[in-house]
């Protein structure tokens, strides 16, 4: 594939995922409180058995925005370069494997908490409890460090290297920089025990992720022409 066809590919790409990171905070609003949180793993899943749909959109929607940004990954440094070339590979591959673990993470969620649900709902107190401690086990990064925490560096790091030579608007740079803080303020509050943090940057990024997405991704089709 030529660069301009790369750059194509990832443009339409971030235009995608921008377009879907909207729907995943519109299904978590639409969830039942007891999806909202994974707080009380019973509740969760008693709640998840009787109305699924919503988690269900959500968790889908975040497979596709992953595997979507992994074409916005690569098509960058095309655009990017001349810039420090160990930063920006760094950068690429710490990327990649984000938003492969991201990806796998809620495919594991599409496939196994359905089954989790309806066993949990027909089974006795033991195996409730014994299902609902399991729940856990199902993410492979609970705290965010290899999802969110990667992706923020990667925001950070190629807005950065694109300021000093202006390879994309100045603009676009600055709401990407605030992005990439914004998803590390996602992995602290966990971390730290902050669930308004979390909140906070969630809200937040569901502002930023849309526009820097499909703003790159008008900027990578242009590219491409």
């Amino acid at each position: 594939m030529t660069n301009r066809g790369l750059t194509g590919l990832g443009g339409a790409c971030a235009i995608l995922s921008g377009a879907l990171l909207p729907l995943t905070a519109i299904a978590y609003l639409l969830m039942p409180p007891a999806q909202q949180s994974w707080a009380d793993p019973a509740a969760y899943l008693l709640s998840f058995a009787q109305a699924p749909t919503f988690a269900m959109i959500e968790y889908t929607a975040n497979v596709l925005i992953a595997v979507l940004s992994l074409g916005v990954v690569v098509s960058i440094p095309h655009v990017l370069r001349p810039v420090h070339e160990g930063w920006l590979r760094w950068a690429t591959t710490v990327a990649i494997v984000g938003n492969s673990v991201n990806a796998i993470q809620y495919i594991r969620e599409l496939s196994l908490i359905p089954a989790m649900a309806d066993r949990f709902l027909l089974a006795d107190s033991t195996t409730r409890a014994a299902t609902a401690a399991s729940l856990y086990l199902v993410p492979l990064d609970i705290y965010g460090w290899l999802t969110y925490g990667a992706i923020g560096a990667w925001l950070l790091a190629v807005n950065i290297l694109a300021l000093p030579g202006s390879r994309w608007p100045r603009t676009l740079s600055w709401i990407g920089i605030a992005g990439g803080i914004d998803y590390w303020l996602v992995v602290a509050g966990p971390v730290l025990r902050l669930e308004a943090l979390s909140l906070i940057a969630s809200i937040a990024g569901v502002v930023l992720g849309p526009i820097w997405f499909v703003w790159m991704g008008l900027f990578l089709r242009r590219s491409s022409r």
